[in-house]
């Protein structure tokens, strides 16, 4: 019985001293990653490894220099050259290029290009290209926010939730809480709950709930509570609760709660309160209070007051005026400046062959 309980004794040591080795090695490892971290970091070969772990930058098991072809995992922040796999960390992340999934708490970051799924509750961000999608969250100090900031060409899903951009050229969807903003051109749909912005060609479907603007030419559809610009052509369908313009010439349907105007030609439809046309229009303008046309009407102007350089066509409204007429004008003031009656209350008209050129 003695033999036997001192074999036990003797088990028991042993798994103590075991323990006590294993527990020395361990803080010995955490002591060289802590204090030397940034020895180890500069030591690193600058090759891939297939794990790379980090408590904060430089404190992390490969250097800055080195790839990681695998999985990245961070506690407060982990900075690499190329990482293609899985990346993962509760604060900020940082590489040249990511391929694959990358998921912070704080914010990511790829110096170039981006491939893959990049979401964060803070700002996302690719200095680069970007191909897949990017979902960025918001802060609360106005100061930092980017959340879903792109500078090259952005190509697929971007939601961010106060601000989304891209410096370059957008393909697919872009979704904001807020703000978007694309300086290059747009295909695809943009969807800014207080407004967007495009510098070049749109293509697709502009929504938002405030106001919404294309600078160049736009194929498509335009909405704003408040107010939807274009700055070159339109070919498509513009409608907002306050106004809608278009510098260049629209082809389609201008709808303007307030005020719809069209800088160059219209052929479609024109409505609004007040509606302008600086030169031709063909087709219908509704301007409930007020429709101007600066060149010639082929078609009908409706409204309380109709004015048009020339018209072929009908207005009508309580007040009708144009220089020279091919048609009928029916309202209590009708002027014919140049037509066989100059004034005619109720229904006026000149049939002349060149009265509407």
């Amino acid at each position: 019985m003695f033999i036997v309980v001192g074999r036990r004794h003797g088990k028991g040591k042993e798994n103590a001293a075991l323990t006590m080795k294993i527990s020395r090695s361990i803080v010995l490892f955490l002591g060289a990653f802590l204090v030397q971290g940034p020895a180890l970091a500069q030591d690193s070969p600058p090759k891939a490894k297939r794990l790379q772990l980090a408590l904060w930058y430089p404190r992390q098991l490969a250097g800055p220099d080195c790839d990681v072809r695998g999985a990245r995992f961070s506690l407060v922040s982990a900075w690499n050259r190329d990482v293609s796999g899985l990346d993962i960390g509760l604060g900020a992340l940082k590489s040249r290029r990511v391929r694959g999934i990358q998921a912070a708490g704080f914010s990511a970051v790829a110096e170039e290009d981006a491939d893959g799924i990049q979401i964060c509750l803070g700002f996302c961000r690719s200095k680069g290209d970007f191909r897949g999608v990017q979902v960025a969250g918001f802060f609360s100090n106005p100061l930092f926010i980017q959340p879903a900031e792109s500078p090259g060409d952005f190509t697929g899903i971007q939601i961010g939730g106060m601000l989304g951009a891209a410096s370059g050229n957008f393909t697919g969807i872009q979704v904001s809480a807020a703000v978007n903003e694309v300086d290059g051109d747009f295909t695809g749909l943009q969807v800014g709950w207080a407004g967007s912005y495009v510098g070049g060609r749109f293509a697709g479907a502009q929504l938002g709930l405030i106001g919404n603007l294309a600078a160049g030419e736009l194929a498509g559809v335009q909405t704003g509570g408040f107010a939807a610009g274009v700055g070159g052509n339109l070919a498509g369908f513009q409608i907002a609760i306050g106004g809608s313009g278009v510098s260049g010439d629209t082809r389609g349907t201008q709808i303007g709660g307030v005020y719809a105007g069209t800088e160059g030609s219209l052929s479609g439809v024109q409505v609004g309160l007040f509606g302008k046309t600086g030169r031709d229009l063909s087709g219908l303008q509704l301007g409930v209070l007020h429709g101007r046309t600066g060149g010639k009407v082929t078609g009908a102007q409706v409204g309380v007051v109709n004015i048009a350089e020339r018209v072929k066509g009908v207005q009508i409204g309580l007040v009708n005026y144009c220089r020279r007429m091919n048609g009928v004008q029916v309202g209590i003031y009708n002027f014919i400046r140049e037509g066989a009656l100059p004034f005619f209350p109720v229904v006026n008209a000149s049939f002349s062959p060149g009265g509407g050129e």
